[in-house]
């Protein structure tokens, strides 16, 4: 199944011209009807089932590393954000479409940022990968105040929303100040299939939605991370976990990591 129309992209350096000079692209048209609607009807149905679930409290500064397990969470900072996160990395794992267009959307990115197209996808001396990144901003709930992503300077972002502001929600949205100052509604033109790029280090923010359908707002984003190795880990705390699985060992207990060379089974 074709997931992108890239003749509905521009090439990879006019993306960074328009984000240099306005900011923000948003383009139509990008992902195929087909896989768009899949991809919402999956997502939707996810997060309908997880909302009168319990989540672990989101922490921005968490320590990636390879084999962790994909994960829910929430933001919770009174009068700041609100939102239910989904990350799934790619080597667990995960629903077959959004992997596929994880896949191809973070190749086009690179692109963007003149890496190799796999860049994250394979794995080497660079120490970074892709996951996916959800945000799901709930009805009367989700909102995220605005802010930039880094104090100074540029990060590129591409999302696309898997809802639409007229059709799941009413009220609220991302908007972005672009570089000439003004405030921009994004989800006031964005539609289904669309993609944008934006620059994380302008102001941003998103609105609280407000969804008589009680659907709200889903956004996925290709996200880059560089993860630890293990040579990154202090010697202390190495020999304290092993001291710990050594005792949970001993004790019975099932919190141990389970390392080492592993038997075949007869």
């Amino acid at each position: 199944m074709k997931i992108v129309n890239y003749n509905n992209l521009p090439e990879p350096a006019k993306v960074m011209q328009e984000i240099k000079d306005k900011g923000y692209l948003l383009c139509h048209n990008v992902i195929n009807k087909d896989v768009f609607l899949e991809l919402q009807n999956y997502w939707i149905s996810k997060f309908d089932e997880r909302k009168k679930e319990t989540y672990d409290l989101y922490r921005r500064s968490f320590l990636l590393r390879l084999g962790d397990e994909n994960f829910w969470a929430h933001t919770k900072k009174e009068n700041n954000d609100y939102r239910i996160k989904r990350t799934e990395f790619l080597w667990n794992e995960m629903h077959g479409l959004t992997r596929s267009t994880l896949c191809e959307l973070h190749r086009f990115k690179n692109l963007c940022l003149n890496k190799n197209s796999e860049d994250g996808l394979n794995y080497n001396d660079n120490d970074n990968v892709c996951f996916l990144s959800m945000n799901y901003y709930p009805h009367d709930k989700g909102f995220l105040s605005e802010h930039k992503d880094i104090k100074e300077g540029s990060i590129f972002w591409m999302v696309f929303n898997l809802t639409i502001k007229g059709k799941h929600y009413e009220k609220g949205g991302l908007y972005i100040i672009d570089r000439e100052g003004r405030r921009v509604e994004l989800d006031d033109n964005y539609k289904e299939g669309s993609v944008l790029f934006f620059d994380g280090g302008l102001s941003h923010g998103v609105d609280r939605i407000i969804s008589s359908s009680n659907t709200g707002k889903i956004s996925f984003f290709p996200f880059d991370y560089n993860f630890h190795k293990s040579k990154d880990i202090p010697n202390y705390i190495k020999t304290i976990i092993k001291m710990n699985d050594k005792i949970s060992k001993l004790l019975g207990l099932s919190n141990y990591s389970k390392s080492g060379l592993k038997k075949i089974d007869k």
